[in-house]
């Protein structure tokens, strides 16, 4: 409760819970505070990565307990999940409020920030370890792990410049045993190199490399991963990982969204289970990120869409929970897609007669 803040005209001057994080810039000289922060809720947080932008801008990541975690309106998840979160925060150059962006990044697991790096447009690359099975990915990332989850994966995540939805990308990286990412580079390219800790005897490993197989308990790793690149709406992944619904996620606004969730599951119970179904989320996945854009940024289009996914939602809850209702989750599947691009080709339309008739 004591650390130094003083003279505080910083964001937070005051201990909010037992444990918070902390930003602290020295002068030059260290002799004085440049500014000092506190930063957390009514759990315990923990800041494990700090890193600073040519315009002074400090991006911040670690893990939270906190039910209330400052964040900042719109960015990509805004409330925290049970077992704790990781966070990602852009304090601006004075540190003072407000945040540039805030946001916690997690799932129903336990979820640790432990790396950070940011590339020339301020993406912001992080890394950790997080034993969520939905953790959110999006529809590029690398397979799921199989049995690892239950005792950590690593995790992966691009989050754009404002830190809101669609993630860059999101992936789980990992096995069968206990991995952890600890720290994370980038090249002039995108490409992120991500090292740590591995104790799967299944880590996905590529031909001819120096070691291709475990050789202990606990090996080291090292990873490069291409610049993935999500197509938009919030991510998904087709595999039946943690990925989020393009359309549903701009409607609703959150890929944690209940929702979400619901039809989340009912895509990794029914859809992906079988040809045909699989050929649908496929399909889907290609043609749905320009709708979902279009959704997203217009609050009319996200209320109607909500209105006729309502149904779809209400079904593909009972077909959780009763196969017998799937085939209708499906048929009202169809009806919403189609109900939701006959409301965006008409906002089209109207939007380009307005403009010729603005232009004329």
């Amino acid at each position: 409760p004591t650390f130094p803040t003083a003279p505080c005209t910083a964001f937070d001057c005051a201990l909010e819970g037992p444990q918070d994080a902390f930003v602290t810039k020295l002068n030059a000289s260290g002799t004085a505070l440049a500014y000092s922060t506190y930063l957390g809720g009514d759990g315990a947080d923990v800041g494990n990565a700090i890193v600073v932008d040519a315009t002074g801008n400090a991006f911040v990541t670690g893990s939270t307990g906190s039910t209330n975690f400052p964040t900042t309106p719109g960015v990509f998840q805004i409330s925290s999940t049970p077992l704790g979160d990781v966070f990602v925060t852009k304090v601006n150059p004075t540190g003072t409020a407000p945040l540039v962006y805030s946001t916690y990044l997690g799932g129903n697991g336990t979820d640790v920030g432990n790396a950070l790096a940011i590339d020339t447009s301020s993406n912001a690359y992080v890394t950790g370890n997080t034993t969520s099975t939905d953790f959110p990915t999006t529809t590029d990332a690398l397979p799921t792990p199989s049995g690892g989850l239950g005792l950590g994966d690593i995790f992966v995540t691009k989050v754009n410049p404002t830190g809101t939805a669609p993630l860059v990308y999101s992936t789980f990286l990992g096995g069968n045993g206990t991995d952890v990412g600890n720290s994370l580079a980038l090249d002039t390219s995108a490409n992120a190199y991500v090292t740590g800790s591995t104790g799967s005897t299944n880590f996905p490993t590529t031909p001819a490399v120096v070691q291709s197989s475990q050789n202990s308990a606990i090996d080291a790793f090292v990873s490069k991963i291409a610049p993935m690149s999500s197509s938009g709406g919030g991510g998904g992944s087709s595999g039946g990982s943690g990925g989020v619904c393009f359309i549903a996620t701009a409607a609703y606004g959150s890929p944690l969204a209940k929702e979400v969730r619901v039809l989340r599951e009912f895509r990794d119970r029914y859809l992906i289970t079988n040809g045909p179904g699989r050929v649908f989320v496929a399909a889907y996945y290609r043609l749905s990120p320009p709708v979902a854009r279009a959704i997203a940024g217009r609050e009319p289009l996200r209320a109607a869409t909500r209105f006729a996914l309502r149904p779809v939602v209400s079904a593909a809850s009972l077909a959780n929970t009763s196969p017998f209702v799937a085939l209708v989750c499906f048929g009202g599947g169809l009806l919403a897609g189609s109900v939701t691009l006959f409301f965006v080709l008409r906002a089209r339309r109207r939007d380009y007669g307005l403009r010729e008739r603005t232009h004329t």
